[in-house]
C-alpha cells in the first residue's frame, strides 16, 4: 500500500521536477544568449537556452512588480517595452536609442537573472 502510494507520488512529481531542472540549465553555466533581428527595426529578440517562466509585457513607468528580470530590463536606458516568453525576451527600443548600449545591458540582466 505505501509502495503504491510512493509510486503514484513519484509519477506525478517527476514532470514538475524535470521542468524545474530544465529551467535551471546546466549547473553554474551562464545562459547561452542568441540575438535575432525582428521585422521591427526598433526591436531585438534575445533567445536563451533557459526557461524564463510565464509570458509578460512591461513598459518603463509601469512600476516595480517584484519581477527582478522585468524590473531590470525596463530600467535599461532607451528601452521602450519588453515582452518575455518561455525562452526569449523581445526588447523594443526608443526611436534612435543606441542598440550597442541596450544590448549589453539586456544581456547582462539576462545573465544575472539566470
Amino acid at each position: 500500500m505505501i509502495r503504491d502510494l510512493l509510486r503514484r507520488v513519484r509519477t506525478r512529481l517527476q514532470p514538475a521536477l524535470h521542468r524545474a531542472l530544465d529551467a535551471l540549465g546546466p549547473a553554474g553555466d551562464p545562459p547561452a544568449i542568441h540575438v535575432e533581428a525582428t521585422p521591427n527595426p526598433d526591436a531585438l529578440k534575445f533567445v536563451l537556452d533557459r526557461d524564463l517562466g510565464s509570458s509578460r509585457s512591461r513598459r518603463p513607468g509601469d512600476g516595480e512588480r517584484g519581477d527582478r528580470l522585468g524590473d531590470a530590463l525596463v530600467g535599461v536606458r532607451g528601452v521602450r517595452a519588453i515582452f518575455t516568453s518561455r525562452n526569449f525576451v523581445t526588447v523594443e527600443r526608443e526611436s534612435g536609442a543606441d542598440w550597442t548600449a541596450i544590448r549589453g545591458a539586456v544581456e547582462g540582466a539576462l545573465r544575472d537573472h539566470a
